[in-house]
């Protein structure tokens, strides 16, 4: 194609994928030097634009971005003039060149036709509202209280037994539930078909007035797995105590083939009722015996159960449930349960965001037309449609932590959206070459194992029902000032040649870090941590199986010169307050399982030495133990069958003192090369160190 670096636009609430109208008859001219001007009165195009040309002479017959000279001319960038036998045909924009004519979707607006590696698709952000009040946040808790309610209960639907259930309806409590104990369940027998499936008193009792609300807001589940179509039942608000006067009824949207709870805000188009002493549930179209359920069924106006809330910037959260002045923060979870929110306890401004929801279980948008290894293209969200500056996110919502966020391609950049109850945020494939820059992750039910070549960065990874992200056996992932916080499970599960830099974990029920496997003898495959902050009370989970890598991390929790070792029963750091005379201090073994015992002891280098051909090298290092016969130490150099050819395998372990001791080995290479030195350390008995220091080459 004829251009480079398009930029398109898409508004994902307002946009048209529809194919834009030709603009026939139009000329082509050189009005001077090499440029290619084409005429058409009333054009309305913007510089920029891409267009495709028809029906001219063969080499103006392509895509071209062009730049606009007036209202009936337009220039196309980089066409060089040629003489041409037809200067007359048709252009064909392809829409997307400005907010006024952007496209709705990916799947059908940025499409592989209209498209091409190197573009750029800026996305319409989902504009973030101040709630007009201010809630506190606790510490490690899901509570948020609110300064006002912004919703008023209809009925949480905890407990089947306080519904009168009519007949053919089996009614059970659900122990999957979003808020109580229980859910209540209701089961139609094969005599049911429509009617009344059940009713009870409004919460609170006597007569509601609700007319200050014009939507509901509920939680809904299908307890068989099976697709429920939309409007088979209906949410009846009532002015009698036994649901049969209906003032309002909204319907309940479709529920997705799965057992998965689903959140729905349904609009009433105008005031909800002011005299409701009940609520009934309606079954419009034979359910058959499909059970339903339903828990926390509210009226609401801007913030609902499908709402993001938190504090100004961090509106990065989902809604479990309301009662009164009490919002839960969700996990994703099945019952009420969850890590909440983390960050300093006090009362700050509330704010929301209203996403775009889904409510579906395949992707909400897959990349139609991949990058290149040398033209990356982006999906950038979060653009201001007032101004074209980028100030926001854009928020992308499902309605029961099903389906997939977004599919994504290869060599594609990814920035400012935010991905929020998904199964799977984002959908990876095996070759990816990917790029994603300041998203946030929130209440996936499934975490994302990471391909090879990806790269995130300042992402936040919040409130999964699992461990976020799984490298796996990929290789070359780097996550750079991301945010773990608040996961049921790890932070982050990781494997051989990952780099994190810079990451903060806090508040994740399982750790901050778990380790997979694909552990080497000595290391996680080039695994590294780099300034990284582990604020869980396990840092890093080593499962059983290994039992003898080690996860460095440098500079750990942010702190210069704080450098550790993670493995199973073990733990290894520098530190100065066990050295030999007047070295800077020592690395620590502090061993606490047998597990590392001296088949699998904790092993790591201590120096490279560069080493030329047939000079003797002897090479004398400090070692201590803290314990004469506990714990035990050596240094050894590898043959040459592992080595630099020539070199005879030498091994000088610790003696039974606590003393600091200096142990050696020495070794003659027949070929010039870089020999490693190894530190070995294991247990024996009870807990206890070891301590290596100072090394002499000779």
């Amino acid at each position: 194609m004829a251009y480079t670096n398009g930029i398109f636009y898409l508004n994902l609430a307002s946009g048209s994928d529809t194919a834009r109208t030709a603009l026939t008859s139009c000329t082509a001219s050189n009005p001077s030097g090499s440029i290619t001007r084409i005429n058409k009165t009333a054009h309305g195009l913007v510089t920029g634009a891409i267009v495709d040309l028809t029906l001219f002479s063969s080499w103006l017959n392509e895509a071209w971005k062009i730049t606009v000279v007036d209202a009936d001319n337009f220039d196309l960038d980089t066409a060089v003039w040629q003489t041409t036998a037809d200067a007359s045909g048709t252009v064909t924009p392809r829409g997307g060149m400005s907010w006024t004519d952007a496209w709705r979707t990916i799947n059908s607006g940025a499409t592989a036709a209209r498209i091409q590696p190197g573009d750029t698709i800026r996305i319409a952000k989902t504009p973030q509202v101040s709630a007009g009040q201010n809630a506190t946040f606790t510490n490690n808790s899901r509570t948020v209280t609110l300064t006002t309610a912004v919703s008023k209960t209809i009925h949480n639907a905890i407990a089947h037994t306080d519904f009168t259930i009519s007949a053919n309806i089996t009614g059970s409590s659900n122990s999957s539930r979003k808020i109580g104990a229980t859910a209540a369940l209701f089961t139609p027998g094969a005599a049911f078909t429509t009617g009344k499936v059940a009713y009870a008193t409004i919460a609170g009792g006597g007569t509601q007035d609700f007319s200050s609300y014009s939507k509901i807001s509920f939680w809904t589940r299908n307890s068989s797995g099976l697709a429920v179509t939309a409007n088979t039942y209906s949410i009846c608000l009532c002015s009698d105590t036994i649901g049969n006067v209906i003032v309002n009824t909204l319907n309940v949207p479709a529920l997705n083939a799965n057992s998965f709870w689903h959140c729905f805000t349904v609009d009433n188009g105008g005031a909800l009722g002011n005299s409701i002493q009940s609520v009934a549930i309606y079954a419009n179209i034979d359910p058959g015996t499909n059970g339903i359920s339903f828990n926390n069924i509210i009226a609401v106006n801007s913030i609902g159960l499908n709402t993001i809330i938190g504090p100004q910037n961090d509106v990065k959260y989902c809604i479990q449930s309301l009662d009164d002045t009490t919002l839960s923060i969700d996990s994703a979870a099945t019952s009420p349960v969850g890590q909440g929110w983390s960050g300093t306890t006090g009362s700050v401004a509330l704010y929301y965001v209203d996403p775009i929801n889904f409510n579906g279980s395949t992707s909400y948008a897959t990349i139609q037309e991949n990058g290149s290894a040398n033209l990356l293209s982006t999906y950038s969200g979060g653009w201001n449609t007032s101004n074209t500056t980028r100030d926001g996110y854009t928020y992308i919502a499902n309605s029961g932590s099903f389906g997939t966020g977004i599919t994504t391609g290869s060599y594609v950049i990814h920035e400012y959206f935010g991905l929020f109850r998904w199964a799977s945020p984002l959908g990876l494939t095996s070759t990816n070459s990917l790029r994603v820059n300041s998203c946030v992750f929130s209440s996936a039910i499934s975490g994302m194992s990471l391909s090879d070549n990806v790269f995130f960065t300042d992402c936040d990874f919040l409130n999964g029902s699992t461990t976020p992200l799984t490298t796996g056996s990929a290789g070359g992932v780097f996550v750079k000032g991301c945010l773990f916080a608040n996961n049921t499970g790890s932070g982050a599960s990781i494997a051989s040649l990952v780099w994190l830099y810079g990451c903060t974990f806090r508040n994740n029920s399982s750790g901050s870090i778990a380790t997979a496997i694909g552990w080497s003898g000595w290391g996680i495959k080039g695994a590294r941590l780099h300034r990284c902050t582990l604020s869980d009370s396990t840092e890093v989970n080593v499962p059983s199986a290994e039992q003898t890598g080690i996860l460095w991390s440098y500079n750990h929790d942010g702190t210069e010169g704080n450098h550790w070792g993670f493995a199973r029963g073990a733990t290894v750091n520098w530190q100065t307050t066990e050295k030999q005379g007047s070295d800077p201090g020592s690395w620590r073994v502090a061993h606490t399982s047998l597990e590392r015992g001296i088949m699998h002891a904790v092993r790591f280098s201590i120096a490279e030495l560069a080493c030329v051909e047939n000079v003797a090298v002897t090479v004398d290092v400090w070692v201590k133990k803290d314990h004469a016969t506990n714990v035990g130490c050596k240094i050894y150099v590898e043959s040459g069958d592992y080595n630099v050819t020539g070199v005879a395998a030498d091994s000088a372990e610790a003696t039974n003192s606590t003393a600091w001791q200096q142990v050696q080995i020495s070794f003659t290479p027949t070929q010039a090369g870089v020999i490693p030195i190894w530190f070995e350390s294991w247990m024996t008995g009870s807990s206890s160190n070891t301590y290596v220091g100072s090394i002499v080459v000779s």
